[in-house]
């Protein structure tokens, strides 16, 4: 997701879009849910195939080595730990949020002030 800036908020602002507030929160809502369920989709998928592969091992005629067995629970750590990078990310992107809405009043408060400014400028 490319991140909101000041200047996307103000000209959001400056352009009188109907419950702007609502757009901000819609647009973050859609990137949360794809973050969510890519993390999910990929430790479910990882644990899985981890304890698959464990269980098929000790299995008494399995014919699997144990070296196959310890590249696959390493591979699949490290396919969890990309997961919960993404779980991290969520939670730095539920913060953006508050901020972006936040900063999206305080800017509102200062529209006429921009107004002149720009009126000004040109």
């Amino acid at each position: 997701m490319k991140e909101i800036n000041i200047h996307d908020l103000i000209d959001l602002i400056l352009a009188d879009v109907s419950d702007s507030e609502a757009k901000i929160q819609k647009m973050f809502e859609w990137h949360f849910e794809r973050l969510k369920t890519v993390s999910t989709w990929i430790l479910g998928t990882s644990v899985t195939t981890m304890v698959a592969i464990f269980l098929n091992y000790m299995n008494t005629n399995s014919t699997l080595s144990g070296w196959f067995v310890i590249i696959t629970i390493l591979l699949g750590f490290s396919i969890s730990s990309f997961g919960i990078y993404l779980l991290i990310k969520l939670w730095k992107l539920n913060k953006q949020f508050i901020s972006a809405l936040k900063l999206h009043s305080e800017i509102n408060k200062m529209k006429p002030f921009i107004i002149k400014y720009l009126q000004g400028t040109r």
